[in-house]
């Protein structure tokens, strides 16, 4: 489970590929909507875990 990966056995440009495009198809649109929920702690908003906007993203 720790064993080091040969290094003929790693494929930079296809690793690039897939994490650019998990970025680009999922992780952006979900840090979109997560900055867009106006909960993000009780400074911005006292009453922030009465109006339940994070349990509403978070399911």
């Amino acid at each position: 489970m720790n064993a080091r990966i040969p290094a003929h056995a790693l494929q930079p440009d296809l690793a690039l590929e897939r994490v650019s495009q998990a970025w680009d198809n999922d992780i952006v649109r979900q840090l979109t909507d997560y900055i867009a929920i106006p909960a993000k702690s009780p400074m911005f908003s006292p009453d922030w875990a009465e109006q339940g906007l994070l349990d509403t993203v978070v399911r």
